[in-house]
């Protein structure tokens, strides 16, 4: 018989503040566009009045350090932008995941959250550590995740993230039995 899907859920404390709307955030978009678009016009008057006079050396780190900023700008408005889901303006856009992750047999899923797809990774090679404060998984491969160990409605897996409960690995269900 298949093992069932165990959803481990997220406090309520990390899902009570609302999303921005679509729309809000396409604004927002366009004002850090907006804003690269100035400070590329100030490094292009910078450049010119260069060429015509000499400048100091201050003057010239001045300019490239305001060309990487507008270039991290525009970098992050057009991520943004692209990142924005299909559907009406006025929908509220979720940052939070609506919980921590899911266990399905031999499998951890994590949920897809905005401007990140969803994550599947093997239990076996998943490590789990735990802290006082926090709970980390990471596998090869993949990214490491962290929770707040109060942000679960749930027990971790080594009973609460007691000290001497500090290492281990989801190999399978016996092995997190906070978690059934």
């Amino acid at each position: 018989m298949p093992t069932p899907t165990r959803r481990i859920e997220l406090s309520e404390w990390t899902q009570r503040l609302p999303g921005p709307t679509k729309r809000s955030l396409r604004r927002q978009s366009i004002a850090l566009l907006v804003v690269a678009l100035i400070f590329v016009l100030l490094v292009l008057a910078g450049l010119v009045t260069m060429i015509i006079k000499p400048w100091p050396i201050e003057g010239v780190v001045g300019v490239v350090v305001l060309s990487i900023i507008s270039g991290l700008l525009a970098w992050h408005g057009i991520r943004r932008l692209r990142a924005l889901p299909p559907g009406p303006d006025d929908q509220p856009i979720q940052f939070a995941a609506p919980y921590a992750f899911e266990i399905d047999g031999g499998m951890l899923r994590f949920p897809g959250m905005f401007g990140r797809p969803s994550e599947e990774r093997s239990l076996a090679d998943t490590t789990v550590v735990e802290t006082g404060a926090s709970l980390r998984l990471s596998s090869p491969g993949h990214r490491m995740r962290r929770f707040p160990a109060r942000s679960f409605t749930q027990p971790t897996p080594g009973g609460g993230c007691h000290p001497r409960h500090r290492q281990g690995v989801l190999t399978q269900p016996a092995a997190r039995p906070r978690f059934q």
